[in-house]
């Protein structure tokens, strides 16, 4: 079993390639974010990799019971990072980049991205679930409310919280703020999301918008971001959870 593997190199072959890539996200921001505030799934994902990579590999066992009993391992690895189908997209680049540095031929990485890939449902279950609870909880009348209850005042600490992170922060500090707001403050841009009704553009600007052509990585950072300057601002920890959640789905469809 498990012999299809052994045609890229071998076992130590992707061990090597896929803790290059889980060292890569514990420095990259955006990522860097995440892994720091979950330490223990960190620590889980390489336990199962390193039981598991064969398996992961794998493409005659898809449908058996052994692949339902890998593919449970896998959502509950990943179940608290909440990932995207964006972040999966990085995941997979950066596992097909750590394959290249090791002289494998494009052949046979772009092969094994593709095993590696069958698991992007199972990575990105966490997240369309509560995805799912954030936009049905984000009803107009909601909005309304929120933004009745949030005032003025919060508002601007909400934005000049934001500033503050965004002018400080290595990566996004290259684009010039006003870039970045688009000519709209980003409390207006907040009061716009929440007077947006049904059928209306849901989080853009604070998105990022796409004619700045900020990498997949800067605008996870950014978003990021407005969810702690949404909490420090003083809006209310269930609000900024469900804008941030609906943030990240923006951003994650929409490419660099």
């Amino acid at each position: 079993p498990h012999a299809q593997c052994h045609t890229f190199g071998g076992l130590s072959v992707f061990a090597a390639a896929i803790n290059r890539m889980l060292d890569d996200f514990s420095w990259r921001p955006g990522f860097k974010e995440i892994f720091e505030a979950y330490p223990a799934c960190v620590h889980a994902l390489r336990t199962l990799y390193c039981e598991e990579i064969e398996a992961v590999l794998d493409r005659d066992e898809v449908g058996t019971e052994d692949d339902v009993r890998l593919r449970q391992r896998v959502s509950e690895a990943y179940a608290e990072l909440r990932m995207t189908d964006g972040h999966f997209d990085l995941l997979i680049d950066q596992f097909r980049q750590g394959l290249a540095h090791l002289d494998i031929d494009e052949a046979d990485i772009e092969e094994a991205g593709a095993r590696f890939a069958r698991f992007r449902p199972e990575v990105t279950a966490a997240h369309r679930a509560a995805f799912e609870q954030a936009t049905a909880l984000c009803t107009p009348a909601w909005k309304r409310e929120l933004l009745e209850a949030t005032g003025e005042a919060r508002l601007a600490k909400f934005a000049q919280s934001l500033r503050e992170k965004v002018s400080s922060h290595p990566v996004m500090c290259q684009t010039p703020l006003h870039e970045i707001e688009g000519g709209v403050p980003f409390e207006q841009q907040l009061q716009r999301y929440l007077r947006a009704g049904e059928g209306q553009e849901p989080l853009c600007p604070l998105a990022l918008p796409e004619k700045l052509g900020l990498s997949k990585s800067t605008r996870l950072v950014f978003v990021l971001a407005a969810h702690s300057a949404l909490k420090a601002g003083g809006i209310a920890a269930e609000a900024a959870d469900a804008i941030h959640l609906i943030m990240l789905q923006e951003w994650s469809r929409t490419d660099p």
